[in-house]
């Protein structure tokens, strides 16, 4: 069976989805979600609007906030799932031409933060609501979204479970993440870490005196950046992202912390790779303290876990890779196909001055609608 392929350009109902998902873009970076109360604020908006429109809506709790779940249709198994977030990470520290949260439109893009990832995806999908309705009445359609993506995954984590809680089995879903409409079906998992080394201050001209934190942690970099050479080949990466210590230049500094992350391609990091981080032997008695932050799992699907409807929408389409993790891997990990599609470029993504090309909106409205109504067809012909 052939896909339906979708609004085409020019039609005048993609024109108008169109103004439609920029109007809803606007609206939705023009709300500042990188704090959890902004966040939350702007799902509880989202709700009241498709709630309005139709759908059964929840706000569910978590340990640290509220994911939405809104669905349309009945409850038996195997629909659409429509995933994505709202937060959005901070612009501190960066220079933008304007005020990142008031939205701009500047030569057929929209110009703020959240454009790209993922707001754009969400307005979209707002936009389709109708199409969505359509759908529903053959076979459901969920749309879930978490507050504390970019920070720490819990309501994605906790999604699943407050899905099986309310009786919504969702055949697949599609995480809405900048691939410029292409279909991943791979990313790496990673695995945030703090480490703090404690040693003992001490006079600087007396250094025997003391135990330098500082010189232990920049040994432990080196390290971890010597695994990262050696296990390039098997898709393990390790970075430092930021490192904190001592108190004074003439203070031998008696803390020091680093945080940085594991980037992997499997499920979960080899025996290898943790023996390896165990082998370091500080250059002195500091003491070296471990803490995990977040922990979130690659993503590796292929297109034989797909249900007959999705597989067949995707036909011979390329299904890629991609370098940035997302929450796709625990859905699929909980037994939901996931893909990852959405529109934008993961390049523009948490930079200043952060867009979205209209034309990727238009991309992302006609391949939504293509697949909306080639699950209908599908559902239809199988009855």
């Amino acid at each position: 069976m052939r896909a339906q392929r979708g609004l085409r350009q020019g039609q005048p109902e993609l024109a108008a989805a169109t103004k439609v998902a920029i109007d809803e873009l606007f609206a939705l970076i023009a709300m500042n979600t990188v704090s959890r109360a902004g966040a939350d604020d702007c799902l509880s908006q989202i709700a009241m609007r498709v709630e309005d429109e139709g759908a059964s809506v929840w706000l569910c709790p978590f340990d640290g906030g509220r994911n939405l779940i809104a669905h349309f249709g009945d409850r038996r198994p195997g629909g659409l799932m429509l995933a994505g977030h709202v937060d959005v990470v901070p612009v501190t520290g960066q220079s933008w031409a304007s005020d990142p949260f008031e939205p701009r439109s500047d030569q057929g893009r929209i110009v703020g933060r959240g454009s790209t990832d993922m707001k754009g995806f969400v307005a979209c999908c707002l936009a389709l609501n109708d199409e969505i309705k359509a759908t529903s009445r053959c076979r459901p359609v969920t749309l879930c979204l978490t507050p504390d993506e970019e920070t720490a995954f819990r309501g994605a984590k906790a999604l699943p479970e407050q899905l099986r809680e309310l009786d919504i089995v969702p055949g697949a879903a599609i995480v809405g993440e900048p691939t410029e409409m292409e279909i991943a079906v791979r990313h790496p998992g990673f695995l945030d870490m703090t480490t703090t080394f404690h040693g003992k201050a001490a006079h600087a001209s007396r250094k025997d005196l003391g135990v330098s934190a500082i010189q232990a942690a920049a040994a432990f970099v080196s390290h971890l950046y010597e695994l990262d050479a050696q296990y390039a080949d098997a898709g393990v990466q390790f970075s430092v992202g930021e490192m904190r210590g001592g108190s004074a230049r003439n203070i031998v500094a008696e803390n020091c912390t680093l945080d940085w992350e594991i980037r992997h391609t499997s499920a979960a990091l080899g025996e290898e790779v943790k023996v390896a981080l165990a082998s370091f032997q500080s250059p002195n008695s500091a003491r070296r303290f471990d803490q995990p932050l977040v922990t979130v799992p690659g993503l590796s699907m292929s297109k034989d876990a797909c249900p007959s409807w999705l597989a067949t929408w995707i036909g011979d389409r390329a299904m890629s890779s991609m370098p940035f993790a997302t929450e796709a891997g625990i859905y699929y990990g909980a037994g939901i196909p996931t893909l990852v599609m959405g529109p934008g470029s993961i390049a523009q993504a948490h930079r200043p001055d952060e867009f979205i090309e209209i034309s990727q909106l238009m991309a992302c409205l006609s391949t939504l609608c293509g697949l909306l109504r080639h699950l209908s067809k599908e559902t239809t012909e199988r009855a």
